[in-house]
């Protein structure tokens, strides 16, 4: 696939579901669904619609687009070059995320909550002490880089099968309207 082939309806609507993320995460903040770190004491009941509404279709189309992102990977590369764009593209974000990013949000839930009141420095041992929500150990929003790669795993062999040409033209004639 080259430059002009490139679908970029694919970039902004990930974009798109990205800049709602923030929102969503925001507004988490301040209803009474959701686990998040830190919690607003008062409920803003007209978010509750908001989320209810967006929790319908977030997830499903960040895995969509995720879906299709690899399709057309997988049109460029091979299996095994697939596979270490994965492990970079997803596990090296996660690693980094959890030794630098998770610790920061499990110190400011624990300062939310009392349950610690040092400075980042000392609380960053007690991270790793016990698992959220009786600790602070969490790899909070990375859970979706997480089944994201765990999902190539399992599905590594089908999307090599589906490589292949005959494999794909089947599909695309089954997939095509009469």
């Amino acid at each position: 696939m080259n430059q002009r082939d490139r679908t970029y309806y694919i970039d902004w609507i990930r974009i798109g579901v990205v800049l709602l993320l923030v929102w969503f995460h925001s507004a988490i903040t301040f209803t009474i669904h959701g686990v998040m770190p830190i919690k607003y004491t008062q409920h803003v009941p007209i978010l509750d619609v908001f989320m209810w509404f967006l929790s319908l279709w977030i997830m499903p189309i960040l895995f969509l687009i995720s879906g299709m992102s690899s399709y057309y990977s997988l049109q460029k590369r091979t299996s095994k070059e697939y596979m270490r764009e994965r492990r970079n593209k997803l596990l090296i974000p996660v690693l980094a995320g959890f030794l630098l990013i998770c610790p920061a949000i499990s110190y400011f839930r624990a300062l939310f909550i009392g349950s610690f009141s040092d400075n980042f420095l000392q609380f960053y041992p007690h991270f790793f002490d016990k698992t959220y929500p009786q600790g602070n150990l969490s790899w909070w929003h990375f859970w979706f880089l997480i089944y994201l790669f765990v999902f190539t795993l399992i599905l590594r062999p089908v999307f090599a099968r589906m490589n292949k040409e005959n494999l794909r033209a089947r599909i695309i004639k089954i997939s095509t309207p009469f």
